[in-house]
């Protein structure tokens, strides 16, 4: 637009001077205004016959609320030279475009330029990206001329779960006081006598991953044990992790709030990937129960290496919650059972409410 508000006002200025002083240049002069955007115009036409567009990468995967750039291969397979080739991109609601008004590139004869897009990962799931409309423009840029999209193909993005490294206090096998030898257990009695209850609450053996701020260094100091007290703790007796695939409703006044219900589910898918990360990386095995709502039965995961967490990531990627707003039906845990146990004496349940809030076995985590 802009080039073509100056192009008009060099018209004007050249008839003008045309009319005003009605010599053999003046009138060549605004015979080459008059004619210099049409060669431009039959330039770019035959030129742009010999572009060819394509992704650079037809898939890409990135976590939540991280930003990437989604990349294009530009090749000019003439000799002729391309001012100016603009590209103008959507996509689905996961992802956001952070260039508005497109990208624009130029190229040489027989060159191959990379154009990135700047986008950020908004939501869950494989979303796609577009490319919209294609203008190769003219040297004076007053013209766009639209290129044909038949052969361009759209690029796949798979937004999976953020993972946390978060300093959860999860502890599979925790060593409480109830699993200290005799001798230990007849200091710390004594020392609670003496002290009351100074001795802070249950106590268990330190673990690796444990705050040094939770030592009790006066029980430390006294009967050479290094323990803490597990008021904050999250303690798991059982290697399962069931995800609850409802979420439970606590304020009838969110129930209908779409918005709320996405971020819940975002927040505890995130917080379940987050707490298994932790458990397995401090050496500790773990099996994890999924709700298939499509086959309506429940999974098994198994994580045993680092590669299961990345696998567990992408799977959630696409994890689908049951409609929290219309099922609030809790005896879908009941539908998990081992060869031996069921879930009530076997698996730990995590579970998010419309207020944000995340538990795992009754506690928050």
């Amino acid at each position: 637009m802009r080039a073509r508000i100056i192009y008009c006002l060099i018209l004007v200025v050249s008839l003008s001077i045309t009319y005003i002083f009605n010599s053999d240049a003046s009138r060549e002069l605004f015979l080459l205004v008059l004619v210099l955007p049409i060669i431009s115009l039959l330039y770019t036409l035959s030129a742009h016959a010999f572009l060819t567009v394509a992704f650079l990468s037809p898939f890409i995967k990135v976590e939540r609320g991280n930003r990437f750039n989604f990349q294009l291969l530009v090749s000019n397979n003439s000799f002729l030279i391309f001012p100016f080739v603009e590209f103008i991109a959507i996509s689905d609601e996961g992802v956001k475009t952070l260039v508005k008004n497109g990208v624009r590139a130029s190229l040489d004869s027989k060159e191959k330029v990379r154009i990135s897009f700047p986008c950020e990962a908004v939501s869950r799931g494989m979303h796609s990206i577009h490319i919209k409309k294609i203008y190769v423009v003219d040297f004076l840029g007053i013209f766009k001329i639209p290129l044909s999209l038949k052969d361009i193909k759209e690029c796949k993005v798979l937004i999976m779960p953020k993972l946390i490294r978060r300093t959860f206090n999860i502890n599979p096998k925790s060593n409480s006081f109830d699993q200290m030898n005799q001798k230990t257990k007849a200091d710390i009695n004594e020392y609670t006598k003496t002290q009351g209850n100074d001795a802070g609450g249950e106590l268990r053996g330190f673990q690796q991953g444990d705050s040094l701020r939770k030592i009790h260094w006066k029980l430390y100091a006294k009967t050479n044990n290094w323990l803490v007290r597990t008021g904050e703790d999250i303690t798991l007796g059982k290697h399962m992790i069931a995800l609850n695939p409802v979420i439970n409703t606590t304020n009838s006044t969110m129930k209908n709030n779409t918005k709320t219900i996405t971020e819940g589910e975002e927040t505890l898918i995130e917080c379940f990937l987050s707490v298994a990360d932790n458990i397995f990386s401090k050496g500790n095995p773990l099996k994890l129960w999924l709700y298939d709502k499509e086959n309506t039965r429940w999974n098994f995961f198994k994580i045993t290496s680092i590669h299961d967490i990345s696998a567990l990531q992408e799977l959630l990627a696409e994890y689908l919650f049951i409609d929290s707003h219309n099922n609030t039906n809790s005896k879908l845990l009941q539908g998990i059972s081992t060869d031996k146990n069921s879930i009530a004496n076997n698996i730990s349940v995590m579970e998010g409410y419309f207020d944000g809030k995340i538990m795992l076995d009754g506690k928050v985590v």
